[in-house]
């Protein structure tokens, strides 16, 4: 898949083949180092224990980066797919993580000055919202201060 500036996103490809053990590896959100905290581990650890019981997955190894996951793990029954079990995996994670950055804009923004580049429209034409700008130039904060 063509990005709008000319990369290139490769597609992850998957089969559900039954009796067929997976290796996955996932990023982070821009490749933050989102889970270079015990916090958001903690999380991931919640998260894929959750996933292991209700897709009764086998879970063999997983390895755990600042900015990535491997994961290898094997589907004990017949009808699974890769993508909802990675979607019961990163899910709760993600959710968990956009709330805690909300409340966080509250307590650690006033500290910054907002970057002028985040506060134009987007290109779909409709007006930035001061939050949206706070919380892009929140996330660009703590990855630069490795915060996250």
């Amino acid at each position: 898949m063509r990005r709008p500036d000319g990369t290139v996103r490769k597609r992850r490809k998957s089969s559900d083949i039954p009796g067929q053990a997976h290796e996955l590896t996932f990023t982070c959100y821009h490749n933050l180092p989102m889970l270079g905290r015990n916090r958001t581990r903690q999380w991931l650890l919640q998260s894929l224990d959750q996933a292991r019981r209700r897709w009764d997955l086998e879970l063999w190894a997983y390895v755990i980066m600042p900015e990535h996951v491997h994961l290898l793990l094997l589907p004990r029954r017949d009808d699974y797919r890769i993508s909802l079990i990675l979607k019961a995996i990163k899910q709760p994670v993600a959710q968990r993580a956009v709330k805690y950055l909300k409340e966080q804009v509250g307590r650690v923004m006033p500290a910054f000055t907002p970057h002028p580049a985040l506060h134009r429209a987007p290109q779909n034409g409709s007006a930035a919202t001061p939050y949206y700008a706070s919380l892009n130039h929140l996330l660009t904060t703590m990855r630069n201060s490795r915060s996250i």
